[in-house]
């Protein structure tokens, strides 16, 4: 082994080398010998020597320090561009290329030396080349791809190189174990992603290990791989797709959360996982009305009050702060107190007391904390919790009124931002006063938010992937639903199709369709005709009532011939009922499948 000076001497010296010798392949240089067999051979088997007896060595001995040195990244990076040129231009079933891919794979372990690998040009599209050539390469190139997956922007690019319909394809084919291991680790890291998520589904990554949450299907570690990816995918997309999760698959996550707390340092089934990750991945799984029975059922609640006051000291997966985990742990329990099932567990199991203390001591986590209380008590009473309101600056709001005057109250998540503005403005315009949040809430925010419900005429519900998701937008829309505001719904995300509670909420009511920008004016005439619509029928004897609404433009095709059918509000049904329903029913579902289960 090199000392890090030696190794940072070796590595700039055999860059310039590698460089020539790599060019003479090529035929930069007009030699006759480096087109011939024979000179071919030798440069391969000098490049050979170099990559073995002295790059290797060195890399080992920068990659394997604890915290490496910062001035070994220029070494590193001018040894990455040889290592990719050796890829490109060498046969795959060399010891240099294979000497090369190991290179590689001590490179993306370090987090100081992991980004480089993405910024060398064509080196994970060479990389993915490889695999389809060579056995030992499909190897080496897995456990690279194992340690890019972890980070999202790594992961991504891994995407980017076609990465992923290898491993995808290796899913689908292969018997081995070590492979599957491998393959099934790459895919769940990069189903923690949001922006690996467009790729996995692309490539049917859930289809593709589907097989393998099936006990006994594999070995266990492949089992709960595929479960965290099939849980981390379609958590999300279960009630749009109608393919709710296994119940046993919400079990298996549920132990693995509990297993993570109980041994924070310790590996499960052969692998590392990350506490923040797994925080993340429960709340998503809690945003489905389907989940929710299940997960209650295995004493989710108590687990999360308890992640809720988790011990910094025990702590183990820095850089990510533990603050990640307090926030999506509130964040969870504010997805199960919109039903009195989990609010009831939440009340009974500490559940206010964890929340409230977040509220006191962690700024990172006021926000979420503060939601979920106030959700725990709209659940519980039907009224917000008592206590001043936030008074609004200029700053959170655009547009607020003073006073008793009513206005057009913009519910919309952050993410559509651009267009909710834009909305905004030609209301504003047009004479109408608005009442928009323009940051996110935060503190007491969600007791004005609860304010401005009070005071508003109508409420425009901006439907996108985001606002389902959101706790935060949840809440908004189920408090005016309590409140008897009347709301015009407006599509924000193309083809987005509400599901779930906020399927519940939109009904039959027909949508104007804002995410065609291209008819942006029609949209805004029709948008106020039913604003003015909602605003002159919005009170009757002081008390709101919902009025039915009827939208000349854009009128979606497979919701046009329901436009004459009741809304949910005018059955007089409320949200609170409705969810009720719901739950118990799919409890009854859920418990005969969990009857039916080997």
């Amino acid at each position: 082994m090199f000392s890090s000076s030696d190794a940072k001497k070796t590595l700039e010296t055999q860059s310039r080398s590698l460089e020539g010798y790599l060019r003479s392949l090529r035929g930069e240089y007009g030699r006759p010998t480096a087109t011939t067999d024979k000179g071919t051979e030798g440069t391969i088997r000098t490049i050979e020597k170099i990559l073995t007896d002295k790059v290797f060595v060195a890399v080992r001995s920068l990659t394997s320090m604890l915290n490496p040195d910062p001035k070994g990244v220029e070494p590193i990076r001018a040894i990455l561009r040889q290592l990719s040129g050796v890829l490109e231009h060498i046969p795959p079933s060399t010891t240099a290329v294979h000497t090369a891919l190991a290179c590689v794979n001590n490179i993306t372990y370090p987090p100081l030396f992991k980004p480089l690998v993405i910024t060398c040009p064509n080196l994970l599209k060479n990389m993915c080349a490889l695999m389809w050539k060579s056995g030992e390469a499909v190897r080496l190139v897995l456990g690279a791809f194992m340690n890019l997956s972890y980070d999202e922007d790594e992961a991504v690019a891994v995407c980017e190189a076609g990465g992923l319909d290898i491993v995808v394809a290796c899913l689908r084919t292969t018997d081995s174990q070590q492979l599957l291991v491998k393959t099934t680790t790459i895919a769940m890291r990069m189903s923690f992603h949001d922006q690996c998520l467009p790729y996995l589904t692309r490539t049917g990554a859930a289809d593709a290990v589907m097989p393998y949450t099936v006990p006994a299907s594999a070995h266990d570690t492949v089992i709960w791989q595929a479960s965290v990816l099939v849980s981390n995918m379609l958590s999300r997309s279960a009630e749009a797709t109608g393919h709710a999760l296994d119940a046993q698959i919400l079990k298996r996550i549920v132990q693995l959360l509990r297993q993570k707390l109980e041994s924070p340092g310790a590996a499960i089934n052969g692998l590392w996982y990350s506490l923040p990750q797994l925080t993340a991945a429960m709340s998503n799984l809690c945003i489905p009305l389907s989940n929710k029975p299940v997960l209650l059922q295995q004493n989710l609640v108590p687990l999360l009050v308890e992640l809720m006051r988790y011990d910094g000291a025990r702590y183990c997966d820095s850089p990510a702060p533990l603050t990640d985990v307090y926030k999506h742990a509130a964040t969870a329990m504010w997805q199960l107190v919109f039903t009195e099932q989990g609010a009831r567990a939440a009340e009974r199991d500490g559940g206010k007391e964890a929340l409230q203390k977040l509220v006191e001591s962690c700024p990172e986590a006021k926000a979420q904390a503060q939601g979920a209380l106030f959700q725990l008590d709209v659940t519980l009473s039907g009224e917000k919790p008592k206590g001043p309101a936030h008074t609004l600056a200029l700053s959170d709001v655009q547009g607020t009124d003073s006073g008793r005057t009513k206005h057009v109250f913009l519910s919309y998540n952050h993410g559509s931002q651009g267009i909710v503005l834009r909305i905004k403005d030609a209301l504003a315009a047009r004479g109408f006063r608005c009442w928009v949040d323009v940051e996110n809430m935060s503190g007491d925010m969600m007791r004005g938010m609860a304010e401005a419900v009070e005071n508003a005429s109508v409420m425009i519900v901006g439907l996108s992937q985001g606002y389902y998701e959101s706790s935060a937008c949840h809440s908004e829309a189920g408090y005016a639903f309590q409140r008897r505001v009347p709301f015009v719904p407006i599509r924000l995300q193309k083809d987005f199709k509400a599901t779930g509670w906020l399927g519940l909420l939109v009904g039959m009511h027909l949508f104007i369709d804002f995410s065609d920008e291209s008819r942006f004016e029609q949209h805004v005439m029709a948008l106020c005709r039913e604003i003015e619509k909602a605003q002159q029928t919005s009170t009757t004897q002081g008390e709101h009532v919902v009025a039915a609404v009827e939208v000349p433009v854009p009128v979606v095709e497979e919701q046009a011939q329901l436009s004459n059918m009741p809304t949910v509000c005018e059955l007089a049904i409320t949200q609170q009922t409705i969810l009720r329903r719901l739950d118990a029913l799919t409890a009854d579902v859920q418990h005969i499948r969990t009857q039916q289960a080997p």
